[in-house]
C-alpha cells in the first residue's frame, strides 16, 4: 500500500517471515495476515511457504497457493504489496 516505496533489506538468517506483525519483516498492508509467508534459504535456492490461512499469492502475476521456488527477478505479490 505504500506506493512507489522501494527498500533494500539484509538478513542473516535462513528463514524470513513476512507479514503485518511479529515477523522478520513487518509490512504495513491490511490485506496481510500477521504472518503471511515465510521465505526459506536452502543453499542457493529461495523457497516461499504460504502460512496457515493464506489462500494465494502471486508470482509474476500468476496465482499460486503452494510452496514454490523463487527465481531471481521474479515479482512476488502478497496482499497489495509486491
Amino acid at each position: 500500500p505504500d506506493k512507489n516505496v522501494l527498500n533494500k533489506f539484509e538478513f542473516f538468517q535462513n528463514q524470513l517471515y513476512l507479514g503485518r506483525n511479529s515477523v522478520s519483516l513487518n509490512i504495513n498492508d491490511p490485506a496481510l495476515l500477521d504472518s503471511h509467508v515465510m521465505i526459506e534459504v536452502l543453499e542457493k535456492d529461495l523457497i516461499l511457504h504460504p502460512q496457515s490461512g493464506v489462500e494465494s499469492y502471486l508470482i509474476d502475476g500468476k496465482r499460486s497457493s503452494t510452496i514454490r521456488k523463487i527465481k531471481i527477478n521474479q515479482v512476488i505479490t502478497i496482499g497489495a504489496t509486491s
